[in-house]
């Protein structure tokens, strides 16, 4: 008898095991939740300390729960596999623009911890006409870049031998 009752129990754990832990997994965004790295995380909170941002565009970065997530943040869009930042688009719309509604500021550094950053684009906004940092040059994933402001812009040397842009 007591062999029989541990049979029943053994097969009642593994069909819990089963059931419970192997279920499977859908690409649902609903269901999956990806987190972005910290350190990204801190590089685009770090980002966005060097910016004026009167209007509000910027507040769904934080570090309070609600809004750890920084591959939910406005304009951050992350791996699905990795969690990594690929694109970064604060581009203010026309529409915006014209209202004075733009993020002011400068660009830091910080981006340069955006290891597989490939899209940037930051036009529409007011950098104060400074000229685009040398040290975007070193993003060497970067395959797009708009800093457009309606003014021209001198590109630093560094990019003009830089092919992987479009």
């Amino acid at each position: 008898m007591s062999s029989k009752l541990f049979l029943l129990f053994e097969n009642i754990a593994l069909f819990s095991v089963i059931f419970f832990q192997l279920k499977p997994t859908t690409a649902d965004s609903n269901n999956i939740i990806i987190r972005c790295i910290d350190e990204e995380r801190e590089a685009l909170l770090t980002f966005k300390r060097s910016l004026v941002d009167e209007h509000g565009v910027l507040s769904s970065w934080g570090r309070e729960d609600d809004k750890r997530d920084c591959c939910k943040w406005r304009g951050v869009r992350c791996s699905n596999t990795t969690g990594q930042v690929k694109v970064l688009n604060l581009r203010t719309s026309d529409y915006e623009f014209a209202r004075r509604k733009f993020l002011k500021g400068t660009i830091s550094r910080a981006l340069l911890k955006l290891h597989d950053l490939r899209h940037l684009d930051l036009s529409n906004n007011d950098f104060g006409g400074s000229p685009v940092p040398e040290f975007i040059g070193s993003l060497s994933k970067l395959r797009y870049l708009s800093l457009s402001c309606g003014g021209p812009l001198e590109l630093p040397r560094k990019f003009r031998n830089h092919s992987r842009l479009e």
